[in-house]
C-alpha cells in the first residue's frame, strides 16, 4: 500500500489523529511539540480548525484538558494511554500517543463520553 493510501486512511478516520514534532531548546531539552498534521475528526472534537492548529504547541492544545503536564514527556515515551476530561467541552476522551522515532509524536483522540461522573477524571497506562 502506498503513502498516499495511509495518509487517505488518516484523513478520514473517525479517530482524532495529531501529528507534532519536537522543537528543541540550546541543552537539547524538549521545548516545544509543534503540531505538523491533524485530520478532520481531530479538529471536530476540539472545536478549531486545521489553521488554527498546524504550528501551535500541543500543550496549548491540549489545555482545555484536565493533564499534569509535568508528565507529559513521560507520556509520549512508549505507547501510553490516558482518559482525559475537557471542562470546556464537558466530555472525556481516550488519548492514545505513539513514536516511532525520536523526537516526532502522534496522537489519537476518542470521545468516549459526556458524562463527568462516568469515568475517573485523569489517568495514564501503560499499554505496552
Amino acid at each position: 500500500m502506498t503513502n498516499e493510501f495511509y495518509k487517505k486512511l488518516v484523513d478520514h478516520a473517525i479517530l482524532g489523529f495529531i501529528y507534532c514534532e519536537v522543537q528543541y531548546d540550546e541543552t537539547g531539552k524538549e521545548q516545544l511539540y509543534e503540531v505538523k498534521e491533524v485530520n478532520q475528526a481531530f479538529c471536530e472534537m476540539i472545536r478549531k480548525s486545521t489553521g488554527e492548529l498546524i504550528g501551535q504547541n500541543i500543550l496549548k492544545i491540549l489545555n482545555n484538558f484536565d493533564f499534569n503536564y509535568n508528565n507529559f514527556n513521560h507520556f509520549f515515551l512508549g505507547k501510553k494511554s490516558a482518559k482525559l476530561y475537557s471542562k470546556q467541552y464537558k466530555e472525556f476522551y481516550e488519548v492514545t500517543s505513539f513514536s516511532f522515532e525520536k523526537g516526532c509524536y502522534a496522537l489519537m483522540l476518542t470521545k468516549i463520553s459526556d458524562d463527568e461522573n462516568d469515568h475517573e477524571k485523569t489517568y495514564i497506562t501503560n499499554k505496552e
